[in-house]
């Protein structure tokens, strides 16, 4: 009966020296799933398309897409949208954020290429998703007037495609006074304008043309030209303007005003008067420019107003990422967990205790009693981030510490099953000798045998059969 009781006592210490040993393995083996380095992930973008279905040749247009970050990305991972060839983007630069400020991605494009880079936001935040538009407008070259064109839009290996109206409703009337102003090019720092005479009648005209910026912008006098075109393209934009004989024309400008005043133009010619601005006020969102016409004697006059090119995004997150190992954004361990012992063997009561701290907090399961190889405290698995428990118990004997909170994998799961099933066999252990202290209190336990000689020191005898049995 001893000799059973004791065989089912080692048996068990054994089993959870093993789990123990287990568990720390598996908290020193490094996540399956490495953080990814930096490259292109190709199936981000979820959808693409066009806000406006019917548009004039001159109107804006604002393209919207949606996205979804897979886990697998890090910071630094970029994602692309190539635009259609219709398409020119006003829009340069743009930045995706959260809610609470943080960036998500930034984008720039070149070469009518978005490119998207992802930032650290990704690398603490799990679930991430959200939207982003930018503005372009119609490359008029390759469209026409009162017709449909399908933009395929291609980000990474996934096409998406949308139709668009182009109208004629927005085209300028040559019968009147026409007036534009659009910026130069994507950086946003300067204007280009024109205003139109209507075309002229009949007969020898005088053609007085007035160009006045308003706030925030400044004339560039040495830009300023005057032309004269004969016919009109689809979207009745002149076509193969040529410059006014100087001997015809005089202009007068300063940063505020340009005028001129052409004479001699014969019938059905259409005279500009055109040049650029720099911006003097990068604050201001709107800019305006009037223009004025007269022919002969009537004038009219027309302003044309210009805002900033817009861009941008919006995200969310749906949980935080639990860290692994070594990641940067890994928060900082507990300085008690695996603040236990070493392994202890032949430990007396009270010495090499594993006060090491799960995943959750839970200290190891003390040992129920002392001995040679007792495996108190194994159950500390020194998970990263863990909150260590400040009254964590002690085991009675000696046993494997808990680790010094060097990391998990990144589900950070397994390991404190291993753990809790280390402490659950010594506490089995506990109840089966209480058990057979019970049912014969009066027979005393029978001290277990010493190593035997030539055994090396760390090693056990293996059970007998028939006790590993009885003790499972």
């Amino acid at each position: 009966m001893v000799n059973r009781w004791n065989g089912a006592r080692r048996a068990l210490r054994r089993c959870a020296a093993l789990l123990a040993a287990g568990a720390g393995l598996l908290a020193a083996t490094p996540s399956a799933s490495p953080p990814a380095g930096a490259g292109t992930i190709p199936d981000i973008i979820t959808s693409v398309s066009v806000r406006q279905k019917a548009v004039g040749p001159y109107e804006w247009m604002r393209i919207d897409l949606r996205f979804e970050v897979p886990r697998s990305a890090r910071s630094g991972d970029t994602f692309t949208l190539a635009l259609p060839p219709q398409l020119d983007s006003l829009t340069t630069g743009l930045r995706i954020a959260a809610a609470d400020g943080s960036t998500i991605a930034t984008a720039v494009v070149v070469n009518d290429v978005w490119t998207f880079a992802l930032a650290p936001y990704v690398d603490a935040n799990a679930g991430v998703a959200g939207s982003a538009y930018f503005e372009a407008r119609l490359d008029r070259s390759t469209v026409a007037p009162d017709s449909t064109v399908e933009l395929v839009f291609v980000a990474g290996g996934t096409s998406y495609s949308d139709a668009v109206r182009v109208e004629s409703s927005g085209l300028p009337s040559r019968s009147a006074v026409h007036k534009y102003q659009l910026w130069e090019d994507a950086s946003q720092a300067a204007l280009v304008w024109g205003v139109d005479s209507p075309v002229t009648p009949a007969g020898s005209s005088t053609v007085v043309l007035t160009d006045t910026p308003g706030p925030g912008s400044v004339l560039d006098c040495a830009s300023v030209v005057v032309t004269s075109s004969g016919r009109l393209d689809a979207f009745h934009e002149p076509v193969a303007p040529t410059e006014v004989d100087r001997a015809r024309v005089s202009v007068v400008c300063s940063g505020t005003q340009a005028r001129a005043v052409v004479t001699s133009v014969g019938e059905g010619s259409l005279v500009r008067l055109s040049g650029r601005s720099t911006i003097s006020d990068p604050a201001r969102g709107r800019f305006t420019n009037v223009g004025e016409a007269a022919v002969n004697g009537a004038a009219t006059a027309i302003e044309a107003t210009t805002r900033r090119v817009d861009g941008a995004g919006t995200g969310t997150s749906t949980t935080r990422r639990v860290p692994a190992s070594g990641d940067a954004a890994a928060p900082a361990r507990s300085d008690r967990s695996g603040s236990g012992g070493s392994t202890g063997r032949g430990g007396s009561a009270g010495n090499g205790a594993g006060a090491g701290a799960g995943a959750d907090g839970s200290s190891g399961a003390p040992s129920s009693e002392s001995g040679a190889d007792g495996a108190s405290g194994a159950a500390g698995s020194g998970e990263a981030g863990g909150a260590s428990n400040p009254n964590a118990p002690v085991g009675s004997g000696g046993g494997n510490g808990g680790r010094s909170g060097d990391g998990s994998p990144s589900d950070g799961t397994w390991i404190p099953i291993v753990a809790i099933g280390a402490g659950a066999l010594t506490t089995v252990a506990g109840l089966l000798l209480a058990r057979r202290r019970g049912a014969d209190p009066e027979q005393p336990d029978e001290p277990e045998q010493p190593d035997e000689p030539g055994q090396p020191d760390g090693s056990e005898q293996p059970a007998d059969p028939a006790e590993g049995a009885e003790g499972g």
